[in-house]
């Protein structure tokens, strides 16, 4: 039996050199397949001498190997790979070649001992891993999964003759991955199913949510409650001067005159030196504190906001101008709420009539797999 802690609890996440395929990304049964050769490649790898079986490795003959029907026949067509890119390439020709590897074979030593992946299955096993376009064009990064998905292979086909695909903490991890690949699975064909709203969807939902789309561009006079420069006997003064002179700086700017000009003389009247700009660029619902975004976006162009007081400054806004972002301008960020929106109505279709109880005294008593193992008669066999 191996030991519980033999892989830590981010095994799910499967490292190859510079790919790092988390399970959120696995969608076919081929990566169920790939996964069982990566896992049964750490774990061996990881065992120390004696947790090798000897009865497993006297039975090892009898077994047919998973390794094997992961891969291709050792037998393949290899074609010579021409020049150029990877294009060029027919779909049967070898892209990876192993020699001295044959699975369920007695002798490695003969020339015929080879396993080849070709073009199309290694596309097919990358398509299987990830959705990342990006990363799928990275050369290096695909040389380095090859490599190390070689790797695994040879250390699995010596964890298989071990018996160490018998194990019943293997046979757990790979049904924990069953699930998890599932669930992920479903998840991205939804995301893959809602990636592309029709016009028609995209143009309902600008009409429903206009006011979602309004932006404001804004002036912002922020004035200290406090003057470093002042004995700490001077600050309740110099904090009364400036609310007056706050009070004084929206009246002046509900007038019309100059928010630059305004923040300028009410920053020298109390003895400090005043910021650069008032400008405050263009704000979006959803980009500023919620009492204070309903406020200024209740205000129309020229318009100035009630004095916003914190423990440290005080604060005004004027509208500069407002608008609200054409329909061609949001056009993919709808696309993107309506993909999130009809995912998160598929999700709560499949949970929402279920409640589920965890048990507190296992949970809070930090119960471990090796506590669990250590007291347990039977096992029942998980759903």
């Amino acid at each position: 039996m191996l030991p519980y802690n033999f892989l830590p609890l981010n095994f799910l996440s499967l490292n190859f050199g510079s790919l790092n395929f988390g399970l959120r990304n696995f969608r076919s049964r081929q990566t169920i397949r790939l996964a069982k050769v990566v896992l049964l490649g750490c774990v061996f790898s990881c065992l120390p001498a004696k947790a090798q079986s000897p009865q497993a490795n006297q039975n090892s003959g009898e077994r047919v190997s998973e390794t094997k029907t992961a891969m291709p026949d050792a037998k393949a067509t290899q074609k010579k790979v021409p020049a150029g890119g990877s294009d060029q390439l027919a779909p049967e020709t070898a892209v990876i070649t192993i020699h001295g590897f044959c699975p369920g074979s007695a002798s490695r030593e003969t020339p015929a001992c080879s396993t080849s992946i070709t073009k199309q299955q290694f596309s097919e096993m990358l398509s299987a891993m990830s959705f990342n376009t990006q990363l799928m064009n990275n050369p290096v990064a695909i040389k380095a999964f090859a490599e190390s998905y070689v790797q695994a292979l040879l250390i699995a086909e010596a964890a298989e003759k071990s018996g160490l695909d018998k194990d019943p903490q293997f046979e757990e991890l790979m049904r924990v991955i069953r699930v998890r690949t599932l669930a992920d699975t479903y998840r991205r064909r939804l995301q893959q199913k809602n990636s592309n709203p029709s016009g028609e969807q995209i143009e309902n939902y600008y009409r429903q949510n206009t006011g979602k789309f309004d932006q404001i561009e804004l002036d912002r006079i922020a004035i200290p409650l406090s003057n470093p420069k002042l004995a700490r006997d001077a600050q309740a003064d110099f904090r009364q001067k400036a609310q007056s002179m706050a009070t004084q700086a929206r009246l002046r700017l509900t007038t019309g005159e100059d928010p630059g000009k305004v923040q300028g003389e009410t920053y020298r009247t109390l003895g400090l030196t005043p910021p650069l700009t008032t400008d405050m660029g263009t704000k979006r619902r959803g980009s500023l504190p919620g009492p204070l975004e309903q406020e200024l976006f209740a205000l129309k162009s020229g318009e100035v906001s009630s004095v916003q007081s914190d423990t440290s400054s005080l604060t005004i806004y004027k509208v500069r101008s407002r608008s609200t972002l054409p329909l061609e301008r949001v056009r993919s960020e709808i696309a993107q709420e309506i993909q999130q929106r009809e995912i998160q109505s598929a999700m709560q279709a499949i949970s929402g009539g279920t409640k589920t109880d965890f048990n507190d005294q296992y949970f809070k008593s930090h119960a471990t797999p090796a506590n669990v193992r250590a007291n347990s008669v039977t096992k029942a066999p998980l759903p």
